[in-house]
């Protein structure tokens, strides 16, 4: 099975339908390059923001730290990759991501650290308004009950890597589980047979 091509989001337009993307898959799988790789593309034309607990992970540290509550500043973000950490503002951070940011690519990166149950509500509500803004949404997680289940309602992207957990168990928020489940099942099989863990395959929900 060859590795499926990664594609950006689509050019910042009008009529365009912003993209919700889900990044799922072990730890070693190769989420953090590919959505380096996506990052790179996008910040050409549009602002990127990766957003993280904290600043552990060295993945993106060659870029600028951005106070999500300086408005002026998030708003006049034209192009360029960013970085933001949650703890810093808690749960103020949904508002200003929700409110501030205009045309980005938000990556929520191991978003399972910091998004809880008692967000889901107010997060939901908050990503589907941003998308009148033409923000794309990437959640990046290692496991399919890692996502907010309500998200699994209005994404339209996957980017399923190698997995050690069983899709069966988020069945009830998968839309398209059938079309998932033996997907992951053929990447895991793969990935063993090859002894090779670095496969994307990029599933849509239309």
């Amino acid at each position: 099975m060859p590795r499926k091509k990664s594609t950006k989001p689509k050019e910042s337009k009008a009529s365009r339908t912003a993209e919700i993307g889900l990044v799922i898959g072990v730890r070693g799988t190769g989420k953090t390059t590919f959505m380096k790789k996506i990052a790179k593309e996008v910040a050409i034309e549009r602002p990127v923001l990766v957003v993280s607990y904290a600043n552990i992970d060295k993945a993106f540290a060659e870029y600028p730290v951005l106070d999500l509550a300086d408005k002026q500043s998030v708003k006049s973000k034209k192009k360029g990759i960013y970085r933001a950490f949650y703890y810093k503002h808690d749960k103020k951070t949904l508002k200003y991501l929700f409110h501030y940011c205009w045309n980005y690519l938000i990556v929520m990166d191991d978003c399972r650290s910091y998004l809880d149950a008692g967000m889901l509500r107010d997060l939901s509500i908050g990503v589907i308004q941003s998308r009148h803004r033409m923000c794309d949404w990437y959640f990046v997680v290692h496991a399919f009950t890692d996502i907010p289940p309500r998200i699994f309602n209005y994404y339209n992207l996957m980017y399923l890597f190698s997995t050690s957990e069983n899709p069966e168990r988020a069945k009830k928020n998968i839309p398209n589980y059938d079309v998932v489940a033996s997907t992951a099942k053929k990447i895991n099989k793969y990935c063993k047979v090859k002894n090779n863990k670095y496969l994307c395959v990029k599933i849509e929900n239309i």
